[in-house]
């Protein structure tokens, strides 16, 4: 989402089978957010006569709808909690990586893989920093060796220190 003055907040990642804009369409209400795909994707729209439809005669669409604006809640709530309760930014980010360790299984020696397909702007997006917050507490997490950066991708090599930092 973004201010009148420009200010990008980005809520979440989007993940395969998501139902977007879902709320909106309910309401029969513009959507009032931005969708952007940070890679190649498929994407299917259904109207909002069409998607009442579905729901009027499906339970099972109802039970999936319901299951979804749960999901979405929850998430919101989530990410709310983890934006307003941390002290500092090294705190909102050191929570966002640890979210980001509990979706891989990949450890490798050099720690847990997380793939990154943000900018350092994008990133400071998601925590209400500044780019330049995030590329120094990135800095400051590397010289710590709590994380090693290579090529778009992020090695949490020490998880213990990036959760003692989340609090």
């Amino acid at each position: 989402i973004s201010s009148s003055e420009g200010k990008i907040w980005i809520l979440r990642i989007a993940q395969p089978g998501d139902l977007l804009g879902l709320n909106s369409a309910l309401k029969d209400l513009p959507y009032d957010a931005t969708v952007e795909a940070i890679e190649p994707c498929c994407t299917d729209f259904i109207s909002r006569p069409e998607l009442m439809e579905l729901l009027e005669r499906s339970e099972r669409a109802r039970m999936d709808v319901t299951e979804s604006l749960s999901r979405e809640l929850t998430e919101v709530v989530e990410h709310a909690r983890s934006l307003l309760l941390p002290k500092s930014a090294s705190e909102k980010l050191a929570r966002l990586l640890l979210k980001w360790c509990d979706k891989c299984d990949e450890v490798r020696p050099e720690g847990i893989r997380v793939s990154l397909r943000l900018t350092h702007e994008e990133i400071a997006q998601m925590i209400c920093a500044s780019r330049e917050t995030v590329t120094r507490i990135f800095a400051d997490f590397r010289r710590k060796r709590i994380i090693s950066l290579a090529n778009n991708v992020i090695f949490v090599s020490n998880r213990e220190a990036l959760e003692r930092l989340a609090g």
